[in-house]
């Protein structure tokens, strides 16, 4: 009976991973809350951290394949606008990075549902002020734009704050365009993700785990789930807001807080 719970227990993990690490809505609160208030304990927790990155990683490579193609083409002919991008992309990613090494010990001390819930409101008054505040800040250079959605990168490593979201709803405020925000925000998610994953990888002990028939399903569909969740989002982004997520973070945070 243990065994084919915690089958399931994967499978619902790698559904919700693969939906809430791009959908605005925080994929590690939601991984963390259905693992607090449904009692969800799967064996090999930090493996499968690792295994669900990994997978949303793939999701990002796969569907920008053709983006990622053209700025690796780029780079190798010296062309100015894939050059530039490489170097935001960089940017983008210090911020996470060093905010990742600094909190990395304290990450799972700070998972209660009151902080996660908490966070939540935070996040949807946050996409509230930035979908009715759009260019509020007047930046131009393209270095200093890159590194402040950096910081709202950052910031979503905190549980409950969404980094698709925060790092979309800041270029908002710094004048992008919905689909170009969303782009840049999916493609600094990939360092940050690859980040992330391998730093818990350092922790992980059991890394036969991950050649199980269970772990690779579950990184199947966490794979594929996130695949489709990017290609449905870019296209709700050419004429939807962020403000259904905002009214469902409100909804969910105030309804554990209460």
């Amino acid at each position: 009976m243990y065994e084919l719970t915690n089958q399931i227990e994967l499978v619902i993990l790698s559904i919700i991973q693969g939906i809430t690490e791009f959908f605005p809505i925080s994929s590690s609160g939601h991984l963390a809350l259905f693992q607090n208030l449904f009692g969800f304990n799967p064996s090999n927790t930090l493996e499968i951290n690792v295994l669900l990155h990994l997978a949303t990683f793939i999701s990002i490579l796969l569907y920008f394949r053709d983006d990622i193609e053209n700025l690796i083409y780029g780079l190798f002919h010296n062309q100015k606008s894939e050059i530039l991008l490489t170097k935001q992309i960089i940017v983008a990613t210090v911020p996470a990075v060093i905010f990742g090494l600094l909190i990395k010990d304290y990450i799972d001390k700070i998972q209660s549902p009151i902080l996660i819930s908490s966070l939540f409101i935070f996040t949807a008054l946050y996409f509230l002020v930035a979908e009715n505040n759009h260019g509020f800040f007047k930046v131009k250079n393209p270095y200093i734009i890159a590194f402040i959605i950096g910081l709202a990168q950052a910031l979503a490593i905190l549980p409950g704050v969404s980094r698709s979201g925060s790092t979309l709803a800041m270029a908002l405020l710094l004048g992008l365009d919905r689909i170009q925000g969303a782009k840049f925000s999916f493609l600094i998610g990939l360092p940050a993700i690859f980040g992330a994953a391998l730093l818990t990888f350092f922790d992980a002990k059991n890394i036969n785990a991950y050649l199980s028939f269970d772990y690779l399903i579950a990184f199947a569909i966490c794979t594929l789930v996130g695949y489709f969740a990017i290609k449905y989002l870019m296209k709700f982004y050419q004429n939807k807001t962020l403000k259904p997520f905002a009214f469902y973070l409100l909804f969910i945070g105030i309804l554990i807080l209460s």
